[in-house]
């Protein structure tokens, strides 16, 4: 073989080597991102708040309906006042005391560092009777005290999101009394028979400049090397699963995992860059995959909350509603599209039209929340922000409901109108305590539907 032959060769060779190590290395990167994504951004979400003034280990109330300008968290409910709480179980076991609630809906979920759900507190799973509930962490040895029901946590860090239903800004009141009975208290000081004072009130803060980024926005914007140098900090410290054993071992050599230093070479770094673009749009695109049988609606009815090795649908929800609750607790439908498979957008008028027999499933309640493309409320003219049975609806005379989503203010039934932002946007549905027909699939949310503009934009007549 000649030597310009020879040397042919060995170009297409190492081409071919260098196109199985980049495709290789694109493919591994895209696993540990989706693994790793949501404990990133858990971990950001969690120095967000803390810089805003919460302080650990301590429940803190906010005392007011999310707003345009909270871009602590994206999708937020408008339906609950929010109680938040960040534990570092690693200084001790601490006591959850929770008042009597009355009939008022209530929930406390527990998260992990992963966002998993290990446990809750509320109406459904413990009642509305008041009670006080240990928490431990996962390497905790004392005796729990007698009686009282004790959660051990999977990591030290857990996310608390207490959910107390509020029925409109006149409910205002009564419910930031019922928060003063919510309180953490150390499991030392409560052996003393200490108890720590009611929760600091404050309402979650606004940023004061609109341009800054969100938490979100954020994380989105680091690179291989700033997001997985901060993963390997946390990983160790946040142990993950034993299930999670298979991935980690996949993904170890690219520096990543428990006990390792993310130092790739430069063309290792080019390529997880890269990586990182395509699994940031394919995250962004998962919710299409759902949409097909669901008239325009991406409906979750598995794995949210306890999502096991099932790591891109925990990476997918981590994108677009942290924090959000298992099934059995609530249903979130989000649509995008209308029914033809167009994107939502306040250039149209859109309706949502319930039969008599299609409204919401629920043992608690029900509402309907716009968000802009980035999962933030948007101002409005008469403040409203989301809209559901505890409204006062104006229904047709079948027994049907519908709700008006548009940008400009129609001309009749200004109770079943949902305002939307000029451009492009999304509608979730919350489900709270579904039926089981929702949950299993019998029961879907009807298709979001364009509406003729005359008479400024209200549709007339029952759509079958």
């Amino acid at each position: 073989m000649s030597r310009t032959a020879t040397i042919a060769v060995l170009v297409v060779a190492c081409l071919l080597a260098f196109s199985v190590s980049a495709y290789s290395t694109v493919t591994a990167t895209i696993r540990a991102y989706l693994y790793a994504f949501p404990l990133v951004l858990m971990e950001k979400t969690r120095q967000e708040m803390l810089a805003a003034g919460l302080a650990t280990n301590t429940l803190n109330h906010a005392t007011v309906l999310p707003s345009p300008g909270n871009r602590a968290v994206v999708r937020p409910n408008n339906d609950t006042l929010y109680s938040v709480a960040w534990l570092d179980l690693s200084l001790g076991a601490q006591v959850v005391s929770v008042p009597s609630t009355g009939k008022r809906y209530y929930v406390v979920p527990f998260y992990d560092a992963w966002t998993n759900v290990f446990a809750t507190i509320g109406t459904r799973s413990t009642g509305n009777q008041a009670g006080e509930y240990a928490i431990v962490g996962p390497d905790w040895a004392g005796e729990p005290p007698k009686n009282m029901k004790t959660f051990r946590a999977p990591t030290n860090m857990v996310w608390v999101i207490a959910r107390l239903q509020i029925d409109g800004k006149s409910d205002l009141e009564p419910v930031k009394s019922l928060q003063q009975g919510f309180r953490i208290t150390s499991l030392e000081r409560w052996q003393r028979g200490e108890r720590s004072k009611a929760g600091v009130i404050q309402a979650m803060k606004e940023s004061a400049d609109k341009s800054r980024p969100s938490v979100l926005e954020t994380v989105n914007g680091m690179d291989a090397q700033a997001f997985f140098s901060l993963f390997n900090k946390l990983v160790y410290a946040q142990a993950p699963a034993k299930s999670d054993d298979p991935l980690l071992d996949a993904i170890r050599d690219l520096g990543v995992g428990p006990r390792k230093e993310f130092s790739p070479n430069i063309f290792t770094e080019f390529v997880m860059n890269r990586a990182f673009d395509l699994v940031r749009g394919e995250l962004s695109h998962v919710a299409q995959e759902s949409r097909a049988g669901d008239s325009g609606w991406a409906v979750a009815r598995t794995s949210i909350g306890r999502y096991g090795t099932d790591y891109r649908t925990r990476a997918f929800v981590a994108l677009i509603g942290l924090g959000a609750l298992p099934p059995a607790e609530a249903m979130y439908p989000n649509a995008e599209v209308d029914r033809d498979g167009e994107a939502l957008t306040g250039s149209n008028s859109y309706r949502i039209h319930f039969n008599r027999n299609e409204i919401p499933p629920v043992s608690a309640f029900w509402s309907l929340t716009v968000y802009d493309e980035l999962g933030f409320l948007v101002e409005n003219p008469i403040g409203r922000y989301a809209i559901g049975d505890r409204d006062d609806l104006e229904f047709n005379e079948d027994g049907s409901l519908d709700i008006l989503l548009q940008h400009s203010k129609p001309a009749s039934r200004l109770s079943n109108w949902l305002p939307t932002p000029k451009g492009k946007f999304a509608v979730t549905m919350r489900l709270y305590l579904p039926g089981q027909a929702a949950i299993e699939g019998h029961w879907q949310p009807p298709p979001i539907q364009k509406s003729p503009l005359r008479e400024e934009g209200v549709p007339g007549g029952s759509a079958h």
